[in-house]
């Protein structure tokens, strides 16, 4: 077997133990098992000497000469995090990212960057370095307050699984008896707990196939596409009719993170859910500069 297979094994042996536990089982176990859905799951290491140009969070961002560090308010924003492309692509079965580049995620941690923000006031800004020969470090600026500033921590990755929410388009071709529907809820919490649970124990030394924190799947808040639309049209019959419909055939779960600053992926006084999301389109045309970023209190 694949590591990939041997990971999505592992994901519905999780599923089956959730079963277990509860008096009741599936009417239709093999429909739930189809709505399960490939993701790239990460972890953080503790603060290290990250190479330049790995995957990590904090540090020095890797920038063209020409780069000028994103402000909002006439503040500088908060370098969050950058993705190495040609680490995640191993991961990526359905070779949806490009296979090179670097993307970078500069947010303002300073204050609350939620939806409910004026979508024309960016609060968070995200790059895509296609060529990484010609980068080269960026200082982080003085006036950065010194909360907001974070040495390296480096990010593996690794095969990880969800499970498709009643909004994803694969729900649709699924036909689920209404027990099966709110007892997958239940499962859907209880392996995310699992796996919260052992995020916070720091017992992750390889990616676990129900990662929390993952590029693709479900939003942990599904309650940010209607943001989405949003932020992404101006016309507001336009934004009104995405609303209605499924978002989940329109944008694309970017990524998901539970920031959390003693784990090494969030801010000393940020303990929030983010949620990076682009719509298809600029997804197929590597206009990653569209991305949406949102976040929830956790």
């Amino acid at each position: 077997m694949t590591t990939y297979e041997i990971q999505k094994q592992d994901f519905i042996h999780k599923i089956t133990e959730c079963v277990s536990r509860y008096e009741n089982g599936w009417d239709d176990a093999e429909a739930i098992f189809s709505l399960i859905i490939p993701t790239i799951g990460f972890i953080v290491q503790k603060e290290n000497d990250a190479a330049e140009l790995a995957s990590r969070f904090g540090g020095d961002p890797m920038v063209p000469d020409d780069f000028s560090w994103p402000e909002v308010y006439g503040h500088s924003m908060a370098f969050y995090f950058q993705f190495n492309m040609q680490e995640l692509s191993p991961f990526d079965n359905d070779n949806r990212l490009p296979d090179e580049g670097l993307l970078l995620c500069f947010v303002e941690a300073n204050s609350a960057m939620y939806e409910y923000h004026d979508p024309k006031k960016r609060h968070s800004h995200v790059y895509f370095f296609p060529n990484t020969s010609s980068l080269q470090a960026a200082s982080v600026p003085q006036n950065l307050k010194s909360e907001f500033v974070r040495k390296a921590s480096l990010i593996q990755f690794g095969y990880s699984f969800d499970i498709a929410e009643w909004n994803h388009p694969i729900r649709h071709s699924v036909n689920l008896s209404d027990d099966d529907v709110d007892f997958l809820e239940q499962i859907r919490d209880d392996i995310w707990s699992q796996s919260l649970l052992g995020r916070e124990r720091r017992k992750l030394s390889e990616v676990p196939s129900n990662c929390v924190d993952r590029i693709f799947g479900n939003s942990n808040h599904p309650e940010h596409q209607a943001s989405w639309a949003k932020l992404y049209y101006e016309d507001e019959y336009e934004c009104n009719e995405m609303v209605a419909g499924s978002l989940d055939e329109h944008f694309v779960n970017l990524a998901t993170i539970r920031m959390s600053y003693d784990m090494g992926s969030g801010f000393e006084l940020r303990d929030d859910d983010v949620c990076l999301a682009i719509s298809k389109e600029d997804l197929e045309a590597r206009h990653f500069e569209a991305t949406m970023v949102m976040v929830t209190a956790s």
